[in-house]
């Protein structure tokens, strides 16, 4: 049952003398059974043994992937289709399958495609560019140049018009503070930020790529309707490139009484005059609250009374504490993909 949603590509050699390869193939068998609440036909069911012979593999390599009801199987060892579950036989009776397994690069393609279900993780929800909660307008680019939130990358394209980058999050209703995340550089141009799913309209807002960078807070908002998306467009008449790398959600507040304002919004630096800063103090001292309401000064104090210090997103130009909380962002994504 664990790993019924945990996507799973088993290799074994038919033959293999050291561990039998019964074993992947029964591994097979009962996580298909977990998935599907009932018996499933066996996974050799249809497997093409040679001349029929239960005894015997198959001519070549093969490989089965689960549809959450039966097993079919195909020739080599493409990672295609949405299969959560899979198995690969080799032929032969070689007790390695490793290196062949990761000689091949669709295999490698498949590890990385591979990713955590989206979930409000910490009071945190993080949707990176190369997850299922983006999506692109135009030819955009991976680029590996600027430093991306996680797989270090992000997508990059020079500004013109009909061009948009999409973030959306499914969120329990909750106010949240809004943060963009890109790398900065001098051929950079400005996008227009637009939040969609609040309660109330939110007003677009211009950030300068050629600055500040990292997590950049744009404002809190309440989001009442299960969802949030965030909506990055190169602001009319920039030059350059634009460049889209992940947006952050942070859990702030309860939602308030009906007729409440739903807090600030950014200034059209990128640094926001109302979403509140993050410091980086683990013990929630200087530098380490955060607060809803109101920013840090100019020392990287963060004027807050919750004290849960060190959140999980940065903001740029403050002296004090911008390191530490920039590494915890790092090290609370790496935790949430593990």
């Amino acid at each position: 049952m664990p790993l019924v949603d945990v996507p799973t590509w088993a290799f074994h050699a038919w033959g293999d003398g050291t561990v039998p390869s019964s074993n992947s193939i029964g591994w097979a068998d009962h996580i298909a059974d977990a998935t599907a609440g009932v018996d499933v036909p066996p996974v050799l069911t249809d497997y093409p043994h040679v001349g029929g012979d239960v005894n015997q593999a198959a001519a070549g390599d093969m490989t089965a992937t689960f549809d959450g009801t039966a097993f079919a199987w195909a020739e080599g060892t493409a990672a295609v289709g949405e299969s959560n579950l899979r198995l690969t036989l080799y032929p032969d009776g070689s007790h390695d399958s490793w290196t062949r397994t990761y000689d091949q690069p669709a295999i490698w393609d498949w590890f990385i495609a591979q990713r955590k279900p989206a979930a409000l993780d910490d009071e945190r929800y993080i949707v990176d560019n190369l997850d299922a909660g983006a999506s692109f307008t135009g030819e955009w680019a991976r680029s590996q140049a600027g430093d991306g939130y996680y797989w270090w990358d992000e997508h990059e394209i020079a500004a013109g018009p009909d061009i948009s980058a999409s973030f959306t999050a499914a969120l329990p209703p909750a106010r949240y503070e809004v943060y963009v995340s890109w790398a900065a550089g001098p051929d950079r141009g400005s996008v227009d930020a637009s939040i969609d799913g609040a309660t109330t309209p939110v007003d677009v807002v211009t950030l300068d790529q050629t600055q500040g960078g990292g997590f950049t807070s744009i404002g809190s908002f309440d989001f009442a309707d299960g969802t949030a998306t965030v909506t990055l467009r190169p602001t009319d008449g920039t030059a350059g490139v634009v460049v889209a790398d992940a947006v952050g959600f942070v859990y702030r507040d309860e939602l308030p009484a009906e007729g409440t304002s739903s807090g600030g919004a950014a200034d059209d630096s990128g640094g926001g005059d109302g979403g509140g800063e993050v410091g980086g103090d683990p013990q929630g001292t200087e530098g380490g609250g955060t607060t809803a309401a109101g920013g840090s000064d100019s020392s990287g104090s963060a004027g807050a009374s919750e004290g849960e210090g060190g959140c999980a997103c940065g903001v740029q130009g403050r002296d004090r504490g911008g390191l530490a909380a920039w590494l915890m962002v790092a090290i609370a994504g790496l935790r949430r993909r593990r």
